[in-house]
């Protein structure tokens, strides 16, 4: 019941902020073509070895900036595990939807859904067990940015659907980048 007021709490303030960029997304359609000037892309890179385990992490994301402080967007998350003492491999995949409101030039508040698929190979599970993860992010940040709209993040997002299938524990503490796609 809470997730679903959470939600509707979420799309209010997404129709809200839609409706006051309203005029500039027409002037921009009405000109034809993609605004580049407010999509970005970026995302997540990751990766640690050592003599016990490996780890690598790719989640790129595409977004749309509705004004100079609210964007929207979508990733994909790709996670790779290898824990050599317990001989297993763990692969975690799946798609995601986030909201970003900047406060302040380096402050930010963010949610996030991700719709994780679990697959963990041992010698008990040759063939790959297979779990899924639904998993709804709110925090915030500090951003760093650049003209063209590109910059870097740190996050810390604390996940209100911990279940026994989520592999991280709360809170998650996550590094990026973005890039702008046009002049601004």
């Amino acid at each position: 019941m809470k997730y679903k007021v959470f939600l509707s709490v979420i799309l209010a303030l997404l129709s809200f902020t839609a409706l006051l960029a309203q005029e500039d997304s027409y002037k921009d359609l009405k000109k034809g073509g993609i605004p580049w000037e407010r999509l970005y892309t970026g995302g997540n890179v990751g990766g640690a070895i050592s003599d016990f385990s490996a780890y690598a992490e790719l989640s790129p994301l595409l977004g749309y900036r509705i004004n100079d402080a609210f964007s929207v967007g979508t990733g994909f998350t790709f996670q790779y595990f290898n824990y050599k003492f317990y001989d297993s491999k763990n692969l975690f995949y799946g798609p995601r939807v986030f909201a970003r409101y900047q406060f302040l030039r380096f402050l930010f508040a963010y949610s996030e859904y991700e719709h994780l698929i679990l697959k963990y190979y041992s010698a008990q599970y040759p063939n790959g067990e297979k779990a899924t993860s639904p998993n709804l992010y709110i925090g915030g940040g500090l951003s760093s940015g650049f003209e063209n709209g590109s910059g870097s993040f740190v996050m810390l997002l604390y996940n209100l659907n911990d279940n026994l299938n989520n592999p991280f524990r709360n809170p998650t503490l996550r590094f990026g980048f973005t890039i702008g796609l046009g002049r601004r």
